[in-house]
Formats: structure tokens, C-alpha cells, sequence
């Protein structure tokens, strides 16, 4: 048992309890090689503590902490650093000179890629110009072969196209009466070509002066194409063979309000300048084109050997005393 300390009484507060005054703390003196530490006024044994179990991590790391392992640590890094720093100007000089030697073979390269590239650049203009020269000629011979081949396809159809030929003669009477001149004309037309003219056609007009002989002619002639380029009139068109004559003979009619008057309030004396236009058209057998002849052609009256006027007034003249001439120059015109 413990000795209990002594002390006086204190009077409590209401002087209701009675307390203790505590001891003073004992003075603890260094213990023995047992263990047991010396309290003045008493002895007790020194309470035994539990060893703390460190883990291996936790006791690496603080052995590691020290200083000098830092010192190591830092030591190694630095001369790591060194090292490769080493390395790297090493494989640096080494790349620089693989980046140079990459660069000059590629200048060299460029270089002659451009003198590839200029030697194409005139090849290809000298081919070209060749080309084009070659493109020129060829044209030039195909034009030639395509003239030359039309000129061959025209010779070939002027030496076998059909040919139209005609002559003109007034017969029975020339009558002048209330309606006007009458005329009556024989056409002998002959094929004179290599093949048979086909679907024929043929117009005749009587007209005097001031009329346009050649406007009326060309407007004749027209219209003879119109009617020969129809398939449909070829049962009523003929077909002309070559060598063979081929006859007509129509009646041409001269409207007396046609007379030339030389003075409005006087009527004609006379006929001024009577002229047939007449025209054939026709197309070869072989070939989709017209073909025509036309002429105008003048009346000419001769009376006892001398050439007279025709008469406005009402008369009429046998037809031998009548001929059909062809204008000078101009009279025929064949396509």
C-alpha cells in the first residue's frame, strides 16, 4: 500500500466539505540499471513502453533522406547530365552533317530537276512548234486532198451532168388586138450532155421595155427550180435524153396596159422593145442539185427586107417576118 500524503485541513467554501491540500510533486531522481526510478520519500518502477514497427518504405526513405545521399543523388544527376550532353553534340554534329550532306544533295537534285526540267520545257516547245508545223501541213494536205477530191467529183459531174440547150422561133402569126400582142413560140431544146436531164420545167414571159430583163430572167428561172426540185411534180415533168429534140410551143400574151407610152397623155404608137425570157430547169439522175438555162431573147420585125416598129394598133403579121434574138452578151445563162 501506498503511503497517503499528509496534510492540514482547509475549511471549505460555506464551510460545508473539508479538502485536502495536495503534496508537493516528488522529485524524481535517475534511476537504476533496472529500470526503476528513485522518487524522493518513495520507490516505483518506470512503465514499460510498446516498440513502434516502421515500415521498409518508410525506413528507405529516411535512410536515404540523409544529407550525404542527397549529395550522391545530386552528384550522379549532374554527371548524367554532363553525359548526355555529351551524347547529344556528339549525335548533334553527327545529324548536323547528315542535314548539310541531305541539303547539298538536295540543292544538287533541284538543280538538276531545273536543267531536266529546262531541257523538257524545250523539248516540248520544239514539239510543239514540230506539232503545229506537222498540224499545218497536214491541213494543208487535207485541204488540198478535199480540193483536189471536189475538184475530181466536179470534173466527174461536168463530163456526165446532163446539158441543156435551146432555140426559139415565133410561128403562125404575131397578133396585136384590144388585149394586147400575142405571140406564139416553138422551143426545140435538146440534152446535149453525157446523162438524161429529169423532172424538166419551162416558163416563158412576154414583156417590153422599161422591164428589167435580168431581174425577170433570175425570177423565172427560180421559180423553174422550184417546181423541177419537187419530187412530187415528177409525173408531170419530163425526162430529156441525151441527143434527143424535144419540142414546145406555147402562147405568150403582152397585156396592152404594158405598152410603153412615151408620152402619158398620148397613147402608144408602137411596141417598145417586145422580148421573150424563157427558162428550162432540170436535175441530173445522179446527184441532188438544179441545173438551168435561161435567155432573153428580142423581137425583131422585118418587113420587105428592112426592120420596122410592131404596130400598137390592131394588126397582126405572119410569123415569118419575126425572129427571136438573143441580147447581145447577155442573152444565155446556163449554171
Amino acid at each position: 500500500m501506498e503511503d497517503k500524503p499528509k496534510g492540514e485541513p482547509v475549511a471549505g467554501v460555506g464551510g460545508s466539505q473539508a479538502a485536502r491540500v495536495p503534496p508537493p510533486p516528488p522529485v524524481v531522481k535517475e534511476g537504476d540499471a533496472n529500470g526503476v526510478q528513485h522518487v524522493e520519500g518513495h520507490q516505483q518502477p518506470a512503465p514499460q513502453l510498446k516498440p513502434v514497427k516502421r515500415s521498409r518504405i518508410k525506413r528507405l526513405s529516411r535512410f536515404f533522406s540523409r544529407s550525404e545521399w542527397v549529395n550522391v543523388f545530386l552528384t550522379a544527376v549532374i554527371a548524367g547530365t554532363g553525359v548526355i550532353g555529351i551524347v547529344l553534340v556528339i549525335q548533334s554534329g553527327k545529324d548536323t552533317k547528315k542535314i548539310i550532306t541531305a541539303a547539298q544533295q538536295q540543292a544538287t537534285a533541284a538543280q538538276q530537276f531545273a536543267n531536266t526540267a529546262s531541257l523538257i520545257n524545250g523539248g516540248i516547245e520544239g514539239a510543239v512548234g514540230k506539232l503545229d508545223n506537222q498540224a499545218k501541213a497536214t491541213q494543208m494536205s487535207a485541204n488540198a486532198a478535199q480540193e483536189q477530191s471536189s475538184t475530181s467529183a466536179r470534173e466527174l459531174e461536168l463530163s456526165q451532168r446532163p446539158w441543156v440547150a435551146a432555140k426559139f422561133t415565133p410561128v403562125d402569126k404575131v397578133l396585136v388586138d384590144e388585149e394586147g400582142m400575142h405571140l406564139t413560140v416553138e422551143m426545140n431544146a435538146k440534152d446535149i450532155g453525157q446523162s438524161p436531164a429529169v423532172r424538166v420545167a419551162y416558163g416563158f414571159a412576154l414583156m417590153s421595155f422599161p422591164r428589167d430583163f435580168y431581174a425577170a430572167r433570175k425570177e423565172l428561172c427560180k421559180s423553174q427550180e422550184l417546181g423541177s426540185k419537187l419530187k412530187a411534180n415528177g409525173k408531170f415533168l419530163e425526162t430529156w435524153f441525151p441527143g434527143d429534140a424535144n419540142t414546145v410551143r406555147v402562147t405568150i400574151t403582152l397585156p396592152r396596159k404594158d405598152f410603153f407610152a412615151p408620152e402619158k397623155d398620148r397613147p402608144p404608137q408602137f411596141v417598145t422593145a417586145p422580148t421573150v425570157i424563157a427558162c428550162v430547169a432540170y436535175r441530173p439522175s445522179f446527184k441532188d442539185v438544179e441545173y438551168h438555162t435561161g435567155y432573153i431573147l428580142i423581137l425583131r420585125h422585118f418587113s420587105n427586107g428592112k426592120e420596122t416598129t410592131i404596130s400598137s394598133a390592131h394588126w397582126e403579121a405572119p410569123a415569118t417576118e419575126f425572129y427571136l434574138v438573143e441580147q447581145f452578151a447577155t442573152g444565155a445563162d446556163a449554171n
